[in-house]
């Protein structure tokens, strides 16, 4: 199986640099699931992707990992550039009944 390269916390510094956002509040460890930022700066994470990240460092079930985000990295409050967590929709297929 092959691993898949991950964001680092340096390619995620420049794009923010790049896009000439100031001061946005970034969530250390988690820069994979980093997305991009609303117009104000404010930073966004993939939330699903976030619970990966910390199951896969921390060796716990995804189960454990849902919790442990939710809990300590979404219901944290750092000022008015908190980040913000979207849920990603992949895929969405109507499916034809068969009959």
């Amino acid at each position: 199986m092959e691993l898949k390269s991950r964001k680092s916390a340096e390619d995620v510094a420049n794009w923010i640099l790049d896009s000439e956002y100031e001061e946005v509040v970034l969530i250390d460890g988690l820069d994979d699931a980093f997305i991009g930022c609303t117009p104000e700066g404010v930073a966004i994470y993939n939330i699903d992707r976030c619970a990966e990240i910390v199951a896969e460092d921390s060796n716990m079930p995804i189960e454990d990992a849902i919790e442990y985000v939710q809990y300590n990295v979404v219901g944290a409050y750092v000022g008015p550039k908190t980040p913000l967590f979207i849920e990603v929709m992949y895929e969405y297929c109507n499916q034809e009944e068969s009959g």
